[in-house]
């Protein structure tokens, strides 16, 4: 039998006595400093954010990769708390990620959208966008599309490791002997490639980076392919694995559940699973909080 749920009360007096015994808070908050760039790989344009530590000193880094229509600002929850705890935050996104939704973005700001003589009109324009959305989904979640982010993921951790052995500006705080990669819905999948999922093609040096651990928001999993039981079995990093029982798509997955799979055919030791109770996917990216 599942435990009853806590009361909104019950979860602030169990936080509140969580944190007060030390639980996942920095001996010092941190003010940060930020910068913003262009990078360019293959022809294809980067857009890439530094957050961390404004006073001097070698932090440790956490690299971000997010997900499908989102930019480089992308998960400001995280990232802030991160650098604010003490963190160097990189984030890295292809700027035709973060533009492949833009169609379905206009359609949802429509000024129009509340008129009742077009409102039958707008269900089967969005009927049709979300189908369009599924197939779009499909394939960027590819595996020749994932090839491609791997490629610049790869690329950007070579830059990123120029540019602090350079110790050019901000880059220069960066300890990259302490290495984190974090990634959200499609960065989550590319991700799990860089630290071990069997992808069938090859994952090139990370720059000579080795991550320490990864996080894992909204995993992608597809359970089609068959060799589910070892897919995951390279994956021996420390992890944490995020999603929720509400955490399906509208561009991949249906079921929430399959995002759980991950954790549970990963080889055992220093795996986590956080699974929240009716947590939707966008959630993960910091909307709704």
């Amino acid at each position: 039998m599942k435990p009853a749920a806590l009361t909104v009360e019950e979860q602030s007096e169990k936080i509140e006595a969580f944190t007060a015994d030390g639980g996942y808070i920095s001996s010092q908050q941190h003010s940060i400093k930020s910068i913003r760039e262009i990078w360019l790989h293959e022809k294809v344009l980067l857009d890439m954010t530094l957050a961390a530590p404004s006073e001097p000193g070698h932090f440790p880094v956490i690299v971000y990769l997010p997900g499908l229509g989102e930019n480089a600002n992308a998960g400001a929850l995280w990232r802030q708390a991160w650098a604010k705890s003490g963190y160097a935050v990189v984030t890295v996104q292809p700027v035709e990620l973060a533009a492949a939704l833009k169609d379905l973005e206009s359609l949802q700001n429509d000024p129009d959208a509340g008129k009742a003589e077009e409102k039958n009109e707008l269900k089967r324009i969005q009927a049709l966008r979300y189908s369009d959305l599924r197939y779009i989904g499909r394939e960027y979640f590819s595996a020749a599309e994932l090839k491609k982010r791997i490629g610049h993921a790869a690329w950007a951790l070579t830059e990123l490791t120029r540019r602090v052995q350079a110790k050019s500006s901000l880059f220069a705080s960066l300890d990259l002997s302490r290495v984190i990669i974090a990634g959200y819905d499609i960065g989550a999948q590319t991700v799990a490639a860089l630290v071990g999922e069997s992808v069938n093609m090859p994952v090139p040096d990370l720059g000579g980076l080795h991550p320490m651990a990864a996080i894992i928001l909204s995993p992608s999993v597809d359970l089609a392919s068959g060799d589910i039981d070892s897919r995951f079995k390279d994956m021996t990093l420390p992890m944490l694995i995020v999603t929720g029982t509400a955490d399906d798509d509208p561009y991949g997955i249906s079921v929430a559940d399959v995002r759980a799979a991950m954790w549970q055919y990963v080889p055992a030791g220093n795996k986590y699973l956080l699974l929240l109770e009716g947590a939707k996917h966008g959630l993960f990216a910091g909307f709704g909080l």
